[in-house]
């Protein structure tokens, strides 16, 4: 390595009959560890017009440019002399983490619900209805080709300049199909699924299910066991168990009406012991039968 600091100045050669140059500048300083430049660090190699600078508040690059830590060892990145941002040996990305345990690994301190949280999104375009920022979820689908499966979003709700008003979308892709909205939380937290237009109900937050040309169902389950919540166009509103289970409407978490399994209709009992059981709370009045006649005989009804 050579040293050329004629005409006030100092050049860093690469050796004493190598003019190749390494850096320069107008004056500078050796220290043990330190080397101290005022001016420009250029790094070139021989015959290469590529060069990178190394100035007090950049590096500029002329092309490709890598920063490079021994095997298994991790990059950090100060601002204020504290690391804000760390690059693990295995690739892991961590901020304000020093040992991330994710490829992006971010932490601080807890946001309260009306903030920005730990990580933050927003597109760029002049305000409009349905734009926003969404984060995409994807993965590998044939061999190593990769493609996005599904979405979750947050727009704008209106056109109306200033105003605010926001929806959280829900999206998944059918194999061959775009990226369809399947979710809507509206401003209001009123929930759709199968429609982008929640009708709310008056003031109510409303759950609203659109279905398809077969209609709309919400089946709960436990286990093998399922009741369902459906409706369709042509047999209206229907409510009803599919496994062998009684259907119980209660008011103050208590029994008012069961069907049991036999259809038997029980009133004040979720025991039916016929047709039609009705009790009082203190069970001083007898089940009463109402026996259901054959059509077209009118219907009679008899009570014991």
């Amino acid at each position: 390595m050579g040293w050329d600091d004629s005409a006030s100045g100092f050049t860093l050669l690469k050796d004493a009959t190598n003019s190749s140059e390494v850096f320069s500048g107008t004056a500078a300083s050796l220290a043990t560890g330190a080397i101290t430049a005022v001016g420009t660090i250029r790094s070139q190699a021989t015959g290469s017009s590529a060069f990178a600078d190394l100035k007090s508040d950049m590096i500029y690059a002329s092309g490709g440019f890598d920063l490079i830590v021994g095997t298994n060892n991790k990059l950090h990145f100060r601002t204020n002399d504290t690391r804000r941002m760390t690059i693990a040996g295995d690739g892991k990305v961590g901020i304000n983490n020093q040992s991330p345990t994710a490829q992006a690994d971010i932490r601080g301190a807890n946001s309260v619900v009306h903030g920005r949280g730990q990580l933050y999104l927003s597109n760029t375009e002049t305000a409009a209805i349905n734009l926003g920022s969404q984060i995409s979820l994807g993965g590998t689908y044939d061999g190593t080709n990769d493609t996005f499966f599904a979405s979750i979003a947050g727009r704008k709700e209106n056109a109306t300049a200033g105003d605010y008003d926001g929806y959280l979308q829900f999206s998944t892709r059918t194999n061959g199909g775009n990226n369809v909205e399947r979710m809507r939380i509206d401003s209001n937290g009123n929930v759709a699924i199968g429609t982008s237009f929640p009708s709310g109900n008056a003031l109510k937050t409303t759950f609203h299910v659109n279905g398809t040309s077969q209609g709309a169902a919400i089946r709960l389950s436990h286990g093998s066991n399922s009741s369902l919540l459906r409706y369709d166009d042509t047999d209206g509103l229907q409510i009803g168990t599919i496994a062998s289970k009684p259907l119980t409407l209660e008011t103050g978490d208590t029994a008012a009406i069961t069907i049991d399994t036999s259809q038997n209709v029980g009133i004040g009992t979720d025991s039916p012991a016929r047709n039609v059981s009705i009790y009082q709370s203190d069970s001083s009045l007898a089940y009463c039968n109402l026996p259901i006649a054959r059509q077209p005989a009118r219907p009679l009804m008899a009570l014991k």
